[in-house]
């Protein structure tokens, strides 16, 4: 447990260090006050090492790099029902070489998975995916699930209408805000999914912050990096407001920022912060 919890601080601090779309003083002061950052290293949940991830395959994505880039996000299979909206991001944006990267990183470890637990581990895993021991707590989760609970046809259908958002955001915005827009909607249409999984909201939040020319945005994201929103999980009824807000988050996306899309990141919230954390 504690080389465990040691391998997830050395993460965070990397995702600290590489996220780049705002300064490194930025990020720590985002993450350090995040309540779902803190969930997560209270019961030892492995999202800091996706959060690593994220990082890495936006650098690799920024340098055009983008076989590598797949490669790398290959390795978020580890909880990879948080992203389904992945592929729906890679056809909007014509991604294939990262495709290929993703193919080939995620075939390596099914090879891998394989070698470790053998042909019945595959059924093992379906078992389990599908039973409902793994999904208890619904009442507490921050997705459509959760929002309709358990109702699977609304669900369906909330999470084809997200799905054809993202599409459209993607298409139209620039790579790290398709992104953030893909993070937002993979956890409402997770179907599973906790207060430490919202951690994943981490790397969108503050490209909203960084990137957005409007206020309102910007103003719903520092709201959304603190423990506000997410005491509700906690609080009963009060969960409701959790998931709403979550789901105007993701429809916040769509109002993309008005300047071209191929400027570059802007850190318009924290411009002190940035420039020291560039010295």
């Amino acid at each position: 447990y504690v080389l465990f919890e040691i391998l997830m601080l050395a993460a965070a601090a990397a995702f600290v260090r590489l996220w780049p779309a705002t300064g490194w003083r930025t990020t720590l002061a985002a993450t350090c006050w995040s309540l779902p950052v803190f969930d997560a290293f209270a019961i030892a949940q492995d999202v800091a090492a996706l959060l690593a991830v994220i990082a890495g395959t936006l650098i690799l994505l920024n340098r055009r790099r983008d076989f590598a880039a797949g490669l790398l996000f290959s390795l978020c299979a580890i909880k990879f029902h948080l992203f389904l909206l992945m592929p729906v991001w890679i056809l909007a944006r014509r991604m294939g070489r990262f495709a290929c990267g993703l193919v080939v990183g995620g075939a390596a470890l099914g090879v891998l998975s394989l070698a470790a637990a053998g042909p019945g581990g595959f059924r093992a895993f379906v078992h389990t995916a599908f039973s409902s021991a793994v999904n208890p707590g619904l009442a507490v989760m921050p997705n459509l699930n959760g929002l309709f609970h358990g109702n699977g046809r609304l669900e369906l259908a909330a999470a084809m209408a997200v799905a054809a958002l993202v599409f459209l955001v993607a298409r139209r915005s620039s790579q790290s805000w398709a992104l953030a827009a893909t993070l937002s909607g993979g956890l409402l249409t997770s179907h599973h999914a906790y207060v430490a999984d919202c951690a994943l909201l981490l790397p969108a939040l503050l490209v909203m912050v960084s990137e957005t020319d409007r206020a309102w945005q910007r103003y719903l994201a520092l709201l959304l990096l603190t423990p506000v929103v997410f005491i509700g999980v906690y609080a009963g009824p009060a969960v409701l407001v959790t998931r709403l807000s979550l789901v105007v988050l993701c429809m916040s996306f769509a109002a993309v920022p008005r300047r071209p899309l191929t400027d570059p990141p802007l850190s318009a919230s924290f411009p002190s912060a940035d420039r020291a954390s560039r010295q």
